[in-house]
């Protein structure tokens, strides 16, 4: 009775220690998968400061690539672990806001944002690759491949969203404004933004740039943006300049005009 009684105790405790070790073995592990997360969201806030850097300086040439540099760059973290911070909280409205911000980039490029995290983040980053280098095809023709728009999303759209301008304006400022729907409103739109009758200047990557078609008459302001924007794309003489405030619209926002 008593060899079997220090048996049982010596086998409980064999089998308590081992429980012991496995716990504490468990436990580190978990520690490694939080100091992983934290190191690989620390990464990835690294970079988004990066590319929204880069947005910065591409903006005083192409303010549309630089805005979608800098939104790629600012739903990078949200995307990944939902906060901007690792120690910050987890605010879900902001994380939703950004997280349908990717979703809308996205779409304008051709293909649906990923569910998954990882894939996510690695679409955000090979659209910001092509959006530092236009010259770059290759990685958007595999995200529209791998990742195409659904057609039941697209046909649940009621109404196309309105075309956006982007005023350039004397003192460096930029404003995006949503352009009238109504044909008519919009011509009478783009000429008050510019203070007269439109002249447009064809950009490379098929946008116009409109500006005032007698703006350099009389007294006038130079327009340092967009005449480096105009320059860039080849669209005026190197001695040319831009005088006023210059309107960059998207080409099917001239087709009704």
């Amino acid at each position: 009775m008593f060899v079997s009684t220090h048996h049982h105790k010596r086998e409980t405790d064999r089998l308590n220690a081992e429980l012991k070790d496995r716990d504490e073995r468990i436990a580190a592990l978990e520690r490694l998968v939080v100091e992983a997360e934290r190191t690989r969201h620390e990464f990835i806030e690294e970079i988004r400061y990066v590319i929204e850097a880069g947005g910065d300086h591409v903006i005083g040439n192409d303010p549309l690539r630089g805005e979608h540099l800098r939104t790629v760059g600012h739903v990078l973290p949200y995307l990944l672990s939902g906060r901007r911070h690792w120690s910050g909280p987890e605010l879900q409205g902001v994380t939703d806001s950004a997280v349908l911000s990717a979703k809308q980039l996205a779409a304008e490029y051709g293909f649906s944002l990923p569910d998954d995290p990882e894939g996510a983040v690695k679409a955000m980053l090979d659209l910001a690759l092509v959006l530092f280098n236009p010259a770059l095809s290759s990685p958007l023709e595999r995200l529209r491949n791998h990742h195409p728009l659904a057609q039941s999303n697209v046909r649940e759209r009621p109404d196309p969203p309105l075309p956006k301008a982007i005023l350039l304006k004397p003192d460096g400022s930029t404003t995006t404004i949503d352009l009238l729907e109504d044909e008519d409103t919009r011509l009478r739109q783009l000429q008050e933004l510019v203070g007269g009758p439109i002249e447009g200047v064809p950009l490379s990557d098929g946008r116009y740039m409109l500006v005032n078609e007698n703006g350099k008459d009389g007294a006038h302001l130079f327009n340092r943006s967009a005449t480096d924007l105009a320059h860039s794309h080849e669209a005026i003489m190197a001695s040319d300049y831009i005088a006023g405030v210059a309107v960059i619209v998207p080409k099917e926002a001239l087709d009704d005009c």
